[in-house]
């Protein structure tokens, strides 16, 4: 979960709603780096056990052998991956998360995790699948998109888990949506809007995504599903 790239709070009159966004990345950034030990139990905590079968919603959706997954964290999905046979790499920005990852596959295989920023890949393309659960706004950079689709082979997949809500018609669901609408307004810059430029942005770089929701009876998936376009023979 990186937090360099797009910036979420750029054209947001509400300075609450910078100051809660900012609040929100030191705390990233600590449970990432400083904090790594314990996020584990953060995700726990805010999911109420759940955090991991989330992740693991990402499984049917993938395609092929090899697979990226760009902020890989303490490594829970890297250990299912390998499970299920797949050719499985890691990139994450943080040394602490890759030290925790990699005891925790240690037991699976030797870990093929790397340190890097997801804007600058150290791959060449190669990847079937990248995937992605949870990440920070660093998967929106311009830098990032580029990459992706340089790292995709040709007809290759990409899979970002956004974000996991109550059921469309439960009550959290609209108790949610009131308090977004009241900390996070942006009125010249709505959230549905800025998704759809994301979207656009994918789509210049050859990346045809669109955005999928997928119905739980306990909950609401959101991701980002799409696939890098085979060039047509001349």
């Amino acid at each position: 979960m990186q937090t360099q790239g797009f910036d979420l709070d750029k054209s947001n009159p509400c300075l609450f709603s910078q100051s809660l966004h900012t609040i929100l990345r030191i705390i990233y950034q600590l449970l990432y780096h400083s904090l790594a030990w314990s996020y584990d139990l953060a995700a726990a905590t805010v999911s109420f056990g759940k955090w991991n079968d989330w992740v693991k919603e990402v499984l049917p959706l993938i395609s092929g052998n090899r697979v990226l997954e760009i902020g890989f964290g303490p490594g829970h999905l890297q250990v299912e991956l390998i499970q299920r046979g797949f050719q499985v790499c890691g990139l994450d920005e943080s040394e602490q998360m890759v030290r925790q990852a990699a005891r925790r596959i240690k037991n699976q295989q030797k870990a093929n995790l790397v340190r890097g920023l997801a804007q600058s890949m150290p791959f060449p393309e190669y990847f079937e699948t990248i995937v992605a659960t949870f990440p920070s706004e660093y998967i929106f950079d311009p830098r990032t998109i580029k990459e992706i689709n340089r790292v995709l082979i040709p007809g290759g997949a990409l899979i970002v888990l956004l974000s996991v809500m109550p059921p469309q018609e439960s009550l959290l669901n609209k108790i949610l949506h009131r308090a977004s609408d009241f900390f996070f307004q942006e009125r010249h810059n709505p959230l549905e809007n800025r998704l759809e430029q994301i979207i656009h942005n994918y789509d210049n770089e050859g990346l045809s995504i669109r955005k999928q929701s997928f119905e739980r009876k306990a909950y609401s998936l959101i991701l980002l599903k799409g696939e890098k376009s085979t060039p047509t023979k001349q």
